[in-house]
């Protein structure tokens, strides 16, 4: 039987999957703001997708955090798409930083150092043998 080719990732920057996490969300509501929490379930560089509760409407601008492993600062995203039950996909305002990629994938603080090796200049640049040499 013939199998079907695996599809090409269409993204410009692929996803990539989160570890075991807590977040929170914050967003605007007639009421006030309005915090809540969520798991990140995976990320990349342009947005991230996520679980919650109450999901957002699309178009709603919020801000997103990281709590556990490793907390992070809030990041600016909108809404894009909403998935499974409460699944929601986010686009970051602005390119996603290194320091949340780390904290979201490997669970590293943004300060702590990568397996005892010094904490690497990029995410890009990080490899399990430690920092790649400089070019």
């Amino acid at each position: 039987m013939d199998r079907m080719p695996t599809p090409r990732e269409r993204r410009i920057s692929p996803r990539l999957p989160a570890v075991r996490n807590r977040c929170s969300i914050e967003l605007q509501t007639p009421s006030g703001p309005r915090r809540a929490a969520a798991a990140l379930i995976d990320i990349s560089r342009e947005g991230a997708r996520i679980a919650v509760a109450e999901p957002p409407a699309p178009g709603q601008l919020i801000w997103f955090r990281m709590e556990e492993p490793a907390r992070t600062g809030w990041i600016a995203a909108v809404a894009v798409r909403r998935g499974e039950v409460g699944e929601v996909g986010l686009r970051f305002v602005e390119r996603c930083e290194d320091d949340l990629l780390l904290a979201a994938t490997l669970g590293i603080a943004p300060e702590a150092s990568l397996l005892g090796h010094a904490r690497p200049e990029s995410f890009d640049d990080w490899s399990p043998a430690g920092p790649l040499p400089a070019n």
